[in-house]
């Protein structure tokens, strides 16, 4: 089963955490990352596309800035990319989510893990995906996209 589930957890009225989950083989990661609610909504609006620009991947991003004196590195712990693939109308969804690395480590010395999944969907699977993406900040429920075998 291919699987890409996502869940919001709003804090105000601009931003909350995204809950992400993906599950593609017989890999599985989670991830969570803090994304504004308009993030969101650009990111089911370039979804609702057909077909999907192949030169303009559909992209959610979050993750934490780091800090002007250094001490706290810049780190992208929930990256999502949707982009056409091939010329037969399927659509490749690549997940990257990692934990969050301690404040006082270096990326080479923490202990954290990681994982980037990639799987096949398609167009129809996807508009079932964006009504329920858009629905997310307004307190939603799951958006989940499905995989689907090519």
């Amino acid at each position: 089963m291919n699987e890409l589930r996502i869940s919001y957890v709003p804090d105000d009225e601009w931003m909350g955490k995204i809950l992400v989950t993906v599950r593609s083989g017989d890999f599985a990661g989670y991830g969570e990352a803090w994304v504004g609610n308009e993030q969101v909504d650009e990111f089911a609006a370039a979804l609702d596309r057909y077909p999907l620009p192949p030169t303009e991947p559909c992209i959610l991003e979050g993750g934490h800035w780091g800090n002007l004196d250094g001490s706290i590195k810049p780190q992208m712990l929930v990256s999502l990319t949707i982009k056409p693939q091939g010329l037969r109308g399927a659509v490749l969804v690549v997940a990257k989510l990692e934990d969050e690395i301690e404040n006082d480590r270096s990326r080479d010395a923490a202990l954290f893990q990681a994982v980037e999944a990639r799987f096949l969907t398609g167009y129809n699977a996807i508009s079932v995906f964006v009504p329920a993406l858009r629905g997310l900040p307004r307190g939603g429920g799951d958006a989940v996209l499905q995989g689907v075998d090519w």
